[in-house]
């Protein structure tokens, strides 16, 4: 057998440790693409497909609006690249994939995941869930509520689908019964986002 022996060229070698600006990206020879951020794993580059994931959920008490409304999710369970907005946006902000630090990639695979509980009604109820992408929604995975007595419902959506940077995602939710309280906590409500890797067409 023989050893394929590699030059500098061909060796896939990083940017030094990044300490000024914020989300920083490069693309290696493989076509992979790196992220770093400074204060993040001491600025140093780690896959982006490995560690671009974030999620947030609910923790205040809400009640649940009867016009389909953004989800107003308040606290943060994991996102060290800082890609959540908080209020008055309530949104993932993509960083990579159109332009970052300059540097120009194709669209990328993003995959998102909502689920929230609402405190049923005694009478039918119709419970909305979305995803939306820019303002326009992107899934509706709604559920129908046909019973006499009071418990829980529970409504989920998922969406894997190609974004660029600076694209907004956002949660959207709704009760068709109103004044009806939404049950919060992270094991209870949340919306999270995953980057799958760079799409080339």
């Amino acid at each position: 057998m023989t050893i394929q022996a590699y030059t500098g060229a061909e060796l896939n070698i990083l940017p030094p440790p990044v300490t000024t600006g914020g989300i920083q990206s490069f693309l290696d020879l493989y076509r992979e693409l790196w992220i770093a951020k400074p204060g993040v794993n001491g600025g140093n580059w780690r896959k982006a497909r490995d560690v671009l994931h974030a999620s947030v959920y609910r923790n205040a008490a809400l009640v649940a609006p009867t016009a389909n409304s953004v989800f107003p999710a308040d606290t943060v369970i994991r996102d060290p690249y800082g890609i959540w907005v908080g209020s008055p946006t309530y949104a993932f902000v993509l960083p990579v994939a159109g332009s970052v630090s300059g540097a120009v990639y194709p669209a990328s695979w993003w995959r998102f995941a909502f689920h929230w509980v609402l405190q049923s009604a005694t009478s039918p109820n119709y419970v909305g869930c979305q995803i939306f992408q820019n303002g326009s929604g992107v899934t509706q995975d709604n559920m129908i509520m046909n019973q006499t007595s009071a418990g829980n419902c529970s409504a989920r959506t998922q969406y894997m689908g190609l974004g660029s940077a600076n694209d907004t995602f956002q949660a959207y939710y709704s009760s068709s019964v109103a004044s009806l309280n939404v049950y919060t906590g992270p094991s209870i409500n949340t919306f999270s986002c995953a980057f799958m890797g760079l799409f080339f067409g």
